[in-house]
């Protein structure tokens, strides 16, 4: 995610997603589906480089279920203004399939931005 996120690679972002995977976001609806996920991501990259850290993980899970909560701090470039820096955290559902994990749900909370 972090090396994806730092490429700009929406295509390697949205392989992390199970195909019907939902994305939470505030004040959004819900989004749904890699391919409109990816779409999500895609714009995100295009406003400018982006990068991403992930700090205090925790995970519970067993067998074919994760969950893990995580705080991050983004950070986009756009070239014609300031930097635009949030700090969130996210609860972040995992299946285990056939072809490896894949976040089936993911939900996150902007704490600061600037």
């Amino acid at each position: 995610f972090v090396k994806a996120t730092a490429a700009g690679d929406a295509d390697a972002i949205a392989a992390l997603y199970a195909p019907d995977a939902v994305f939470l976001a505030p004040d959004t609806p819900v989004i749904s589906g890699r391919d409109r996920i990816r779409s999500l991501f895609a714009r995100n990259f295009a406003a400018g480089p982006n990068t991403i850290a992930f700090s205090d993980i925790r995970v519970d899970g067993e067998g074919t279920r994760a969950v893990v909560l995580w705080e991050w701090v983004s950070e986009v470039r756009p070239a014609d203004r300031d930097p635009i820096r949030l700090a969130g955290r996210s609860l972040v559902y995992f299946v285990k399939g056939q072809t490896g994990w894949q976040i089936s749900a993911d939900m996150l909370q902007v704490m600061s931005s600037r």
